[in-house]
């Protein structure tokens, strides 16, 4: 179990370390700590992970006390932040590629009562177009197409609306053809 708290998985040399491999410092290794215990024994024993981000604890309170119960919500990459936000804002639009990880992703809302969702299964271009008639609150970014989520948010957000950009030390956007990408 201690080495699952400690893993970066297969980017990173370990969970306190940036996408870039840089250590993110001792104060925050401290505060960054007691989650990854509480989330790894909570999963240990219940055999799944806590309905709350996988996101630095400061990022996490920052959103906390800016989600309102008549929000409306738009995430890109389901994951367990999912479930936390649904139950923070009045409704979320969840944009997916892979059909599998929707499916858990629904499941999981589903058996924790929450309604206020809508799942979108979408890939290329479509999974970063938004509507011309909806605008957001609140918006995660941590699918793919990432750059172009941004780019399509821009004129989306209602004023005062928060984006959530996750690991945006990490570029996890794969260059398209002719396209130029961290200067190379």
């Amino acid at each position: 179990m201690f080495s699952k708290i400690f893993s970066g998985g297969d980017t990173r040399k370990s969970r306190l370390h940036t996408e870039n491999d840089v250590f993110i410092g001792f104060p925050q290794a401290i505060s960054e700590l007691p989650k990854a215990i509480a989330q790894k024994t909570h999963n240990k024993f219940t055999g799944r992970r806590p309905p709350v981000p996988w996101w630095p604890m400061k990022a996490i309170s920052y959103v906390e006390k800016h989600l309102q119960s008549d929000m409306k919500a738009i995430e890109f990459g389901s994951g367990s932040s999912t479930l936390w936000i649904a139950q923070r804002v009045e409704h979320v639009i969840i944009r997916e590629h892979d059909h599998n990880w929707a499916k858990k992703t629904e499941n999981l809302l589903a058996s924790n009562g929450a309604r206020n969702w809508d799942m979108e299964l979408r890939t290329g271009q479509d999974y970063f177009a938004l509507p011309s008639c909806r605008n957001y609150d609140f918006a995660v970014v941590d699918g793919e197409y990432r750059w172009k989520c941004l780019e399509a948010l821009e004129s989306k957000m209602n004023s005062g609306g928060l984006i959530y950009f996750d690991n945006a030390d990490s570029d996890k956007d794969e260059a398209e053809e002719g396209e130029v990408v961290d200067g190379e």
